[in-house]
């Protein structure tokens, strides 16, 4: 296929999303027809087809990976451990093409900081938020998101190890949250909370009991009243 030849859309991406790694004074995403022309003839097609070519999306901000290949797509973590084993040596290949490139140019005698500066750029081009970025097309290993990298995971195709890749777990629910929280608290809290309500008990109890007093704390007796006498008329015995 021709350079710029855009193949499947294989996901998009906002601008803001992820933090863009620099080299050569800008983004390195924006370098993908310099990497191209540098790795095709030094690495073959496969190499330059690596790296998925991003289209810029200014009004929406955004940016659409499109394959360089046609072919079916499959996010690589999704592949069976079978399958990811039989197409394994083409990531391989690629990797270490990639890394001897690198070592090469930079440990060259005399190096130039253009050659210095290109080297920088590839390593930060293979780089990208995590392994679920990774796709084949066809038989042919595509990155999207390159030249980006996230908070807490990341994949650098120059370590990465093609074999037993899995889509990463999802974060915990809220009410799992929640629950953490609740049983990481102190043993004195508990405490403290029993204590509270025993002061609540006692003080209920003084209560009950203060309406039973007077003001000056003696108990007020229960008053009988008397029956008035009734005159008898005379001769009449009681």
């Amino acid at each position: 296929m021709p350079i710029g030849f855009a193949g499947p859309l294989l996901r998009s991406s906002g601008m803001d999303e992820y933090r863009p790694l620099g080299a050569l004074g800008q983004p390195a995403y924006l370098s993908h027809r310099k990497l191209v022309a540098a790795l095709t003839p030094r690495l073959g097609p496969a190499a330059a087809q690596y790296l998925a070519r991003p289209e810029i999306d200014e009004a929406n901000r955004q940016v659409h990976w499109h394959a360089e290949i046609d072919g079916p797509v499959r996010r690589w973590a999704d592949l069976p451990e079978e399958e990811q084993a039989r197409f394994a040596p083409r990531v391989v290949e690629i990797r270490d093409g990639l890394l001897r490139f690198v070592d090469e140019l930079e440990a060259r005698e005399g190096v130039t900081r253009a050659e210095s500066g290109f080297a920088h750029l590839v390593r930060q081009a293979v780089r990208s938020p995590g392994a679920e970025t990774l796709y084949l097309v066809g038989d042919t290993p595509v990155l999207t998101l390159w030249g980006f990298e996230g908070g807490s995971t990341s994949f650098d195709t120059l370590t990465f190890n093609p074999v037993g890749v899995r889509a990463p777990a999802m974060a915990p629910v809220a009410p799992v949250a929640a629950a953490a929280v609740t049983a990481s608290r102190p043993w004195w809290h508990w405490l403290l909370l029993a204590l509270l309500a025993l002061l609540l008990l006692g003080l209920l109890f003084w209560l009950l009991r203060g309406c039973e007093m007077v003001g000056d704390g003696r108990v007020v007796p229960e008053r009988v009243e008397e029956r008035p006498q009734v005159a008898l008329p005379p001769g009449t015995t009681g």
